[in-house]
């Protein structure tokens, strides 16, 4: 992981989502390479599963015993993490020539990703049984002796070959795809660190730190830079204010050490979802939400505008509360010795 480094660092150097669209296109080709491939897996190994599906599914309780109650938490917080582009929305929406039109293309995204969610992940489980790992490649990997579906067909590959190389296509999609995601952490991370550096300077000088109303956290280009929407052509284009190779730096070594801390992929996704993911999901949206909401004119519509986005709040905390014991729970069993 740590030869890994260098590249992540190099590749998460690249200025602006523009510069990106290369290796965020290759990404994509390479994930829909990925699902072709799992779908091929998917495909011999189908009737084996769907045999076991139907004769260990006969009826509603048995959908019921099936669930483990305490594992629950863990599955929502894994959802959670499953849902972690919905922080890239403002800074894609920001960065388009035209931002009108991100809502349809924004509803259409979704709406794909709804789809391959329940589909695929339905698909796996019928084929393959209970996947009980973070990753379907990883749970693969190693119950790769169960594929039966797959031996003696006519395939130039073993199941370990094969799989082997759909892991690699995998990876190789995430370590591109990574400086795209780190992205809205290098805007929120720049702003704070300039707030900081701003109002110590201010305080030193017996001034007053930046007053509290202050909108620079949903705003991810610096005022000064700016004029009617464009940057003014004297002036270096600065994409995130507080932007910095240091600063892409240390969060691309904070996520390295993160890693190394907890290997575990399912404990890791889990925490990561009740930590970030509801946060992103359910917590910071609802409440700019319901701010600017607070502000307007009373209307019709404006109170029950403020109890969904409370409701979406509190959902919010109560995922990310009890996820939170729950991963760090799965987490302290896993160095204890017992995965479960």
């Amino acid at each position: 992981m740590v030869c890994l480094l260098p590249p992540v660092m190099i590749l998460s150097s690249l200025p602006s989502l523009k510069s990106l669209a290369p290796s965020i296109a290759l990404a994509s080709f390479l994930m829909a390479l990925s699902f072709v491939f799992i779908g091929v897996l998917i495909c011999f190994n189908w009737e084996d599963g769907v045999a076991e599906w139907e004769s260990s599914h006969a009826s509603l309780r048995d959908y019921l015993d099936e669930i483990n109650w305490k594992l629950v938490p863990l599955a929502t917080c894994a959802i959670m993490y499953s849902l972690e582009g919905d922080q890239l929305i403002i800074p894609i929406e920001s960065s388009m020539t035209n931002p009108r039109r991100f809502g349809k293309v924004l509803i259409f995204s979704f709406t794909i990703i709804g789809l391959l969610f329940c589909v695929f992940g339905s698909a796996c489980s019928v084929a393959f049984g209970k996947v009980d790992n973070g990753s379907i490649t990883a749970y693969l990997m190693d119950h790769r002796t169960e594929l039966e579906g797959f031996h003696g067909s006519t395939m130039p590959l073993s199941p370990y070959q094969f799989l082997l190389l759909t892991n690699v296509i995998v990876s190789l999609s995430v370590f591109f795809t990574y400086p795209l995601q780190l992205f809205p952490a290098i805007g929120l991370s720049g702003q704070i660190v300039c707030r900081w550096i701003h109002n110590k300077r201010y305080n030193s000088l017996d001034n007053n730190p930046l007053p509290d109303e202050s909108t620079v956290l949903i705003d991810f280009k610096p005022a000064d830079k700016i004029s009617n929407g464009h940057e003014n052509e004297n002036e270096p284009i600065v994409d995130m204010e507080g932007d910095s190779l240091l600063l892409r730096y240390c969060l691309v070594i904070s996520t390295v050490v993160v890693a190394i801390v907890i290997p575990h992929l399912k404990a890791l996704i889990a925490l990561a979802g009740a930590v970030t993911g509801a946060a992103t999901s359910l917590i910071i949206p609802p409440t700019l939400a319901l701010k600017f909401t607070l502000k307007d004119e009373v209307k019709i519509s404006k109170w029950r505008s403020i109890l969904f986005y409370s409701l979406l709040i509190m959902i919010g905390w109560v995922y990310a509360i009890f996820g939170t014991i729950s991963s760090v729970k799965d987490v302290i069993s896993i160095y204890n010795g017992d995965p479960e």
